[in-house]
């Protein structure tokens, strides 16, 4: 069986889990209506985690400096590491 295939029918059978757990009639409004709940909730936490994630980027960058070290001395230096 191809990896596609077996990926399809577990979205089939994830989506029948989720209808018969959240007690949808068994039509296609009401498939209609559970596809559209699962695709609102995967964006909601899509969104969480990246508020979360712009919520650490701004604690981390309130260190104060406008530069970034990069490890690099000041005044810039060729290829062999001497000073120009």
């Amino acid at each position: 069986m191809k990896i596609r295939t077996l990926l399809g029918l577990a979205a089939v059978g994830g989506v029948a889990y989720a209808h018969q757990r959240r007690g949808g009639e068994w039509t296609l409004d009401g498939i209609k209506d559970t596809l559209r709940s699962l695709f609102s909730g995967a964006q909601d936490k899509v969104r969480d985690l990246a508020d979360q994630a712009k919520e650490q980027i701004g604690q981390r960058d309130t260190g104060g400096s406008e530069f970034r070290s990069t490890g690099y001395g000041v005044g810039g230096s060729d290829v062999t590491g001497y000073n120009r």
